[in-house]
């Protein structure tokens, strides 16, 4: 592969300081050379934007999932997409991998294993860092009825979807007419 295709590596954060870093260092050492990192914020009052901006992360505020993913696909420049979440991390060779099935056989999605490093904190989030763990250690990837999903696209797969604004919209914002 002479030509390496940009690897937009998209996560979304609210108030993440906790496990963000790791998060970015597992992206920023992986063996894949070519990629660009951006942040959809909730608007955290901790340091989640400060960790971001030290790793390089192109910044951009958002006010619910949703709008984030949405908004990641639209600032990304990137031939493939890597949806994370703040608190999982990236064995080395994983862009590597998914770039490589995309590029040599054809795959527009990949199914990574999901590691969370959560192991404080609420229940909800052990919880959570607890079924990303099932799932992997699992390796339910039936493509009609399992409960892993991709997180690695190609970013054209998108291209044809409209999302319509009152999907975007805020329940008390009103629509601009």
């Amino acid at each position: 592969m002479k030509n390496k295709p940009l690897v937009s590596v998209n996560i979304r954060t609210f108030n993440s300081e906790k496990t963000l870093e790791k998060t970015l260092e597992s992206v920023k050492n992986q063996t894949y050379p070519n990629t660009e990192i951006i942040v959809s914020d909730g608007n955290s009052r901790d340091r989640s934007v400060e960790i971001a901006k030290a790793f390089g992360a192109k910044v951009h505020y958002v006010a619910k999932l949703g709008d984030a993913r949405y908004q990641d696909y639209k600032k990304s420049k990137g031939k493939y997409l890597l949806s994370l979440d703040s608190d999982q991390i990236l064995d080395p060779g994983v862009i590597q991998r998914c770039v490589n099935l995309c590029e040599n056989k054809g795959f527009d999605a990949v199914t990574i294993s999901e590691k969370s490093i959560i192991d404080k904190g609420t229940f909800l989030q052990k919880l959570i860092g607890y079924d990303k763990w099932l799932v992997d250690q699992n390796q339910d990837a039936d493509i009609n009825f399992g409960t892993a999903c991709p997180r690695f696209f190609n970013k054209s797969l998108f291209d044809d979807i409209r999302i319509g604004e009152k999907i975007l919209q805020r329940p008390n914002q009103k629509r601009s007419e």
